[in-house]
């Protein structure tokens, strides 16, 4: 082990620690302490003071009783434990940074804090100790490196939808909106298969606010061109915005001149409510009032609908989307939808059954799931 580096290389401890046992980690850590000791002990900055016990969680497991030396740095008359900088634990914490970030990489994408726990079964650590290591996490993510080029037979579909989950603050409940924006060139022919549909370079931000504070649209705008402008090299004439039919997603595309289409997910969903009769749907109607629908077939579409007696508030829907259902027809239309963004990012977190997180693991979990949607490291 290369003792002049000041730093435990984990990646080799893993392969040893797979020939030997955790004891392993014992010896090396008390042959650094002794090297320390013989080629680094400068006496006219430092004075040995005692030897002190630590018991430190790793990822291999807890290593009882453990003693290494402690000294005084005379300049500022503090105590150093040379050791402790070289494993990497902080003053007063019982576990590894390394065991720390291995629980804040796998949290997040749908597991459960019990899923994390298995994943490195040899350690000991509760829940609520995941839960105070996601909430002082300071995490950062890698800079883009590339940018994706949008060829200009291409389009770049920009999809929006909201949702909403709650989280802790100041111990009171609070319900946020999370916005969710994203944008792919489509479908990849060469990843997609039969039963899974795969993106073309998609990338993904978000914007996270207290339900009930507006997202102006200006703001909303801006926010757009900025993760644009910092995933892809376009022009504003590939674009294409994609929502569910919410206002706010229609008056953008408007304001911008951009192209507007309303995703399918949502739009079966509506159908499929309005043609259920005698709690059955009706699936030949619902089939012909979807075929109209993927052909934009607008003004069909609404004859179809008011003669079949659908619900008022269902009809509105279809008819104050006039420009989502023509567009519909048009051959750069993929029909991509925005409900699954939603549900990479943020429906993912609670994984199995409802949980309620802390503000601030909230924000961290997001900042993991949209760093591991666009392929980028997380910086710890």
């Amino acid at each position: 082990m290369n003792f002049l580096t000041d730093e435990l290389d984990y990646e080799e401890c893993d392969k040893e620690i797979n020939k030997n046992d955790i004891n392993y980690f014992r010896n090396i850590w008390l042959a650094y302490d002794d090297f320390w000791h013989k080629n680094k002990y400068d006496k006219s900055k430092y004075k040995y003071v005692k030897t002190a016990p630590r018991s430190p969680n790793t990822k291999y497991g807890k290593i009882n009783d453990f003693y290494r030396r402690c000294y005084l740095i005379l300049e500022t008359n503090e105590y150093y434990y040379p050791l402790d900088n070289y494993i990497k634990i902080k003053k007063r914490k019982r576990t590894l940074t390394n065991l720390e970030h291995i629980i804040i990489k796998n949290s997040g994408n749908g597991k459960r804090q019990s899923d994390v726990q298995d994943i490195v079964k040899n350690a000991k650590f509760s829940k609520t100790y995941m839960t105070n290591v996601m909430k002082n996490a300071v995490i950062g993510v890698e800079k883009i490196k590339e940018k994706k080029i949008v060829l200009p037979n291409e389009k770049l579909f920009v999809n929006m939808d909201d949702c909403f989950i709650s989280s802790l603050f100041n111990n009171k409940k609070q319900k946020n909106r999370i916005r969710t924006i994203s944008a792919n060139k489509g479908t990849d022919l060469e990843k997609s298969t039969k039963s899974r549909n795969v993106l073309k370079d998609k990338k993904i931000t978000y914007m996270k606010t207290k339900n009930g504070e507006r997202i102006k649209r200006q703001e909303l705008i801006d926010k757009i061109y900025e993760f644009l402008d910092l995933q892809f090299i376009y022009n504003k004439s590939s674009l294409v915005f994609i929502g569910d039919g919410a206002p706010w997603i229609k008056t953008s595309a408007k304001k911008e001149n951009i192209p507007y289409v309303i995703d399918r997910h949502h739009v079966f969903k509506a159908l499929k409510k309005g043609f259920i009769f005698n709690r059955k749907v009706d699936n030949k109607k619902l089939t012909n009032a979807y075929n109209l629908f993927i052909n934009g077939k607008y003004y069909l579409l609404l004859d179809f609908l008011k003669v079949n007696n659908i619900d008022e508030k269902i009809y509105k829907y279809f008819k104050n989307n006039k420009e989502g259902i023509i567009n519909q027809k048009e051959n750069w239309n993929q029909g991509v939808c925005a409900e699954s963004d939603v549900s990479h990012l943020v429906k993912s977190l609670k994984g199995y059954g409802a949980k309620i997180y802390n503000d601030k693991v909230l924000n961290n979990m997001l900042l993991i799931n949209s760093a591991r949607i666009n392929k980028l490291n997380l910086l710890l």
